[in-house]
C-alpha cells in the first residue's frame, strides 16, 4: 500500500509539472505573438516620422514624350490667313500668299507666277476688294496712322504697315519667297485679314511718295482667315 501511494504521488507531481510547463510555453507564445502584432509605438520620444517621398509628375501617357511633340508643334509658325491672287486686266499673274504668326512677327509665304523677271513691289492695301479690273477698288496702301511710305526695315512710325518691300521673280517669272515683318498684324489697326494684298509691275524704291513708284497693280487678292483661325473684322 505504501509503495502504491508513493507511486501515485510521484505520478501526480510529474503530471503537475507537465501541466505547468505547458502553461508556461503558452504564455511565452502569446507574449511573442503580441509583440509582433502590436502597432509601432509612435508616441516614444525622439521618434521621427519618415520624410514624404517626392513623386515626379507622370507624363500624359496618351501623348508621345509627355506632350513634348505637341508643345514643339505649337511653337512653330501658325498659318492664320491666305490670299489667292488673280491677275488684273492685261496681265497673267497668279499665286498665293500664306500669312503665319510666329511670336511677334508675321511670315508671308509668297508663291507667284506670270511676272516679268526682277523685283516687284508687294503691299497690303486698305480695302479687301479686288473687283476693279485694275485693282483700284483695293484703295491705297494700308496706312491707318497716315505716315509716309517707307521700307519694311523702317520703324513702325516711318512706314505703312502694308509696306512689305519687294519680291524677286526669276527668269521664268516665278516667285517662291518668305517675307517676315514685325509691323503688320502687330496691333488692331495693322491687321491684314479683311484687306487686300497687291503685287505691282515694278520695283518699289522704298522712298518715293506715296507708294514707292512701283507702277500699276498686276495681281490682287483678298486676305481671308485660314480655316480654324480667329477672324479679325474687316475695316469699316
Amino acid at each position: 500500500m505504501r509503495t502504491s501511494l508513493s507511486l501515485r504521488r510521484s505520478l501526480i507531481s510529474i503530471a503537475g509539472a507537465l501541466v505547468a510547463l505547458a502553461l508556461g510555453c503558452q504564455r511565452e507564445q502569446g507574449a511573442d505573438d503580441g509583440a509582433h502584432l502590436a502597432p509601432p509605438d509612435t508616441g516614444l520620444p525622439n521618434r521621427t516620422t519618415p520624410p514624404a517621398v517626392a513623386v515626379a509628375p507622370r507624363p500624359d501617357s496618351t501623348e508621345p514624350d509627355g506632350g513634348a511633340l505637341r508643345l514643339a508643334a505649337e511653337a512653330l509658325p501658325r498659318t492664320v490667313a491666305r490670299a489667292t491672287l488673280r491677275p488684273t486686266a492685261g496681265n497673267d499673274v497668279n499665286g498665293t500668299v500664306d500669312f503665319a504668326e510666329n511670336g511677334n512677327s508675321v511670315t508671308l509665304d509668297v508663291t507667284l507666277n506670270g511676272l516679268s523677271p526682277g523685283p516687284h513691289g508687294i503691299h497690303v492695301h486698305e480695302f479687301g476688294d479686288c473687283s476693279a479690273a485694275d485693282a483700284s477698288s483695293s484703295g491705297k496702301h494700308l496706312n491707318p496712322h497716315e505716315v509716309q511710305h517707307g521700307a519694311p526695315t523702317d520703324s513702325r512710325d516711318a512706314r505703312h504697315p502694308g509696306d512689305l518691300g519687294n519680291v524677286v521673280a526669276d527668269a521664268q517669272g516665278n516667285v517662291r519667297a518668305s517675307v517676315q515683318d514685325a509691323v503688320l498684324g502687330s496691333e488692331p489697326d495693322f491687321q491684314m485679314i479683311g484687306h487686300a494684298i497687291v503685287v505691282d509691275a515694278h520695283e518699289d524704291d522704298l522712298a518715293s511718295q506715296p507708294s514707292g513708284n512701283s507702277g500699276d497693280a498686276v495681281a490682287c487678292g483678298v486676305i481671308e482667315a485660314a480655316p480654324g483661325a480667329a477672324a479679325v473684322p474687316a475695316p469699316g
